[in-house]
């Protein structure tokens, strides 16, 4: 895990994220075509929760969940299996996160 500082507002502002978690981060940006700085300074507005790294890491599971339902979707009706899947995965992420 490495820190790293993004300015948010004018504020420097460290967030630990994996190098995995990271690397996602700015897939999601350039998906996305905004830097990273803006996506974080988006989650930032947006989260609800006190610790910013999570609040990344659950963004990041939360796109890529999507992703992976639409997938599901465009290729067959979705199974009860798979929606229970993703939401056990978004479960035990939360979990690992501390919530």
């Amino acid at each position: 895990m490495r820190k790293r500082f993004v300015n948010l507002n004018g504020r420097k502002t460290g967030v630990s994220l994996e190098d995995d978690f990271w690397h996602a981060v700015k897939e999601i940006a350039a998906a996305q075509n905004i830097s990273v700085q803006d996506l974080i300074l988006k989650i930032d507005k947006e989260r609800t929760h006190a610790n910013l790294s999570s609040a990344i890491r659950l963004r990041i599971l939360s796109y890529y969940r999507e992703r992976f339902m639409r997938k599901v979707e465009a290729t067959s009706r979705p199974t009860d299996d798979a929606r229970q899947n993703a939401q056990s995965l978004a479960s035990a992420f939360r979990r690992l996160a501390g919530w």
